[in-house]
């Protein structure tokens, strides 16, 4: 498992393509400190803590690597996934 390491260099416009204030697997929006414009990014993006399983990393298209950070809600599902019998 690796913490995600796409966010130094990050476009900060939403109007980017892809969209690096959207997940890039299910299109919500990822709470990115680093990319959401009003955000204050002077403290952790709530990802710095989280765990990204290399499963969930691979299923990042390629246009989005390092572009667009996966949200909270699919890492959350995909521990769910992980953590049921």
């Amino acid at each position: 498992m690796l913490a995600w390491p796409y966010t130094w260099g990050m476009s900060t416009s939403c109007a980017a393509d892809p969209d690096p204030c959207r997940c890039p697997l299910c299109g919500g929006p990822n709470a990115c400190a680093m990319a959401t414009p009003g955000v204050d990014a002077a403290g952790p993006c709530w990802c710095v803590s989280a765990v990204f399983p290399q499963t969930l990393l691979d299923q990042v298209p390629p246009a989005a690597q390092g572009r667009a950070c996966i949200c909270p809600a699919c890492v959350a599902r995909v521990a769910e996934e992980k953590a049921a019998p």
